[in-house]
């Protein structure tokens, strides 16, 4: 699906899972916290959690870019999905500045670029697991943030690389489509919030 500038009305109820997707740089975080704004602003909901930084706190322990290998991965994957699962269960809107899929994607971008043998049963094993899991992960809206929202500056934690970028976005891209899940892209964030008509 995409984003194509027609009036969007968003209903948010007070379990409501929504994702800012996409490769790094684009203002996911930017959009999570100013839409957390608006909601709390128009529905006064101020038990709203923003889901934020795990793949930043996990580079005290790692680097985050082109060379984060299978181990790291698995090692984000399972830190983002048991704070997705967490907050959950504290029954408010949870707004998060990724998808549990971003992290399949960065995986996939990985295997790509080393040629890695996909048919290694510990590779196989590992992305179908995270694809299953995935796949359980409930999210009412994934806003798909194309590169083309470009905030990317070098912070000397992510990668500013543009080919490694746009990858990543295609990647993601496959992986909804192929894996049938609801997607919205968005070329630009700020026309999206002009347009954007929230209700509960």
């Amino acid at each position: 699906m995409g984003y194509v500038g027609q009036r969007r009305k968003m209903e948010i109820n007070i379990g409501s899972t929504i994702s800012f997707s996409g490769t790094h740089g684009t203002g996911k975080s930017t959009a999570a916290m100013k839409l957390a704004d608006i909601i709390r602003d128009k529905l006064e909901f101020t038990n709203l959690t923003i889901q934020d930084g795990i793949a930043r706190k996990c580079s005290e322990a790692f680097s985050i870019n082109q060379k984060t290998n299978l181990q790291s991965q698995q090692y984000i994957f399972c830190q983002f999905l048991s704070d997705t699962l967490i907050q959950r269960l504290q029954n408010q809107p949870l707004i998060s500045a990724r998808s549990i899929w971003d992290n399949i994607a960065y995986l996939t971008c990985y295997l790509n670029s080393q040629e890695i043998d996909y048919n290694r049963n510990d590779i196989l094993s590992s992305i179908r697991g995270m694809k299953l899991i995935a796949s359980t992960v409930r999210y009412d809206y994934i806003f798909l943030l194309s590169p083309e929202n470009d905030y990317c500056v070098r912070d000397g934690i992510r990668d500013i690389d543009r080919k490694f970028r746009n990858d990543v976005h295609e990647i993601l891209i496959n992986i909804y489509n192929t894996n049938k899940v609801p997607y919205i892209l968005v070329d630009d964030v700020n026309k999206f919030f002009d347009e954007l008509d929230i209700v509960l």
